[in-house]
């Protein structure tokens, strides 16, 4: 069982935050912290409730699973932008593998398509 595992059993006990601190001698306030943060070692960023990337790749992971061949193509289009943000970048690496493993396509003629280099669209395949 993790530290942080043990903090939170012992928290829904009832024990307050500085009998815990105590217990791991650290402060109350790292026991707070502890409790009030976590993880996410996919994306390395500190969250409170949920990874908003792992959220985000579930939901879009689902519509790709859905989507026919009309859609898919709808997609590249509006991935082609020249969006560089997270969530974009996340739709086109999840369009990227959907489509490789589904048409007889090349990562060159994919790149063309998302007006992207051919060793940004491997590089997403292969992630």
């Amino acid at each position: 069982m993790t530290r942080k595992e043990k903090i939170n059993k012992l928290r829904k006990q009832g024990k307050t935050l500085s009998v815990i601190a105590k217990e791991f001698h650290i402060s109350g306030e790292r026991v707070r912290q502890i409790l009030n943060s976590e993880y996410c070692s996919i994306h390395a960023i500190s969250y409170v409730e949920s990874c908003q990337y792992c959220e985000e790749e579930e939901k879009y992971g689902l519509f790709l699973k859905s989507a026919n061949k009309e859609i898919l193509e709808k997609e590249m289009v509006k991935l082609s932008k020249k969006d560089r943000t997270a969530i974009p970048s996340l739709h086109r690496k999840l369009l990227v593998k959907k489509i490789k493993k589904e048409w007889n396509i090349s990562f060159s003629d994919l790149a063309r398509k998302l007006h992207r280099d051919r060793t940004t669209i491997s590089s997403y395949f292969y992630q």
